[in-house]
């Protein structure tokens, strides 16, 4: 499993301006483009492993929520027997949102802990 490059340069960056400041972070991307060897350079610190983790646990924690503003008026109740044997086409979608959310949900709660792990074995 592999966590998106783009991902870890913005925390580092983030964790680096943090730190050690703004000019830290200059000097650090300065040396990378001279260097011509950025792939040598390991820039998953632990510390920047577990940002990243805190930052995908507290999202996968927004999806179990739900979204925002959720509509939970109540629909007219039918009684009617065809009414009964239809599909709720709002349902299906709310229903089919729901299973996307726990899916992704358990995606980054995997992927938090397995950030915790490699900041621990580091």
């Amino acid at each position: 499993h592999t966590i998106p490059t783009e991902l870890v340069e913005t925390a580092y960056a983030a964790f680096i301006e943090e730190e050690e400041g703004a000019q830290a972070f200059a000097t650090m991307g300065s040396q990378r483009d001279s260097d011509g060897d950025s792939e040598d350079v390991n820039i998953l610190r632990p510390e920047v492993a577990l940002r990243l983790a805190k930052r995908l646990s507290d999202t996968s924690f927004q999806l179990l929520i739900g979204p925002s503003g959720s509509d939970t008026s109540s629909q007219d109740e039918d009684t009617d027997e065809d009414a009964n044997q239809r599909v709720d086409p709002e349902l299906v979608a709310k229903n089919l949102a729901s299973s996307l959310r726990w899916s992704q949900h358990q995606v980054l709660l995997a992927c938090a802990v397995g950030l915790r792990d490699y900041a621990a074995a580091n």
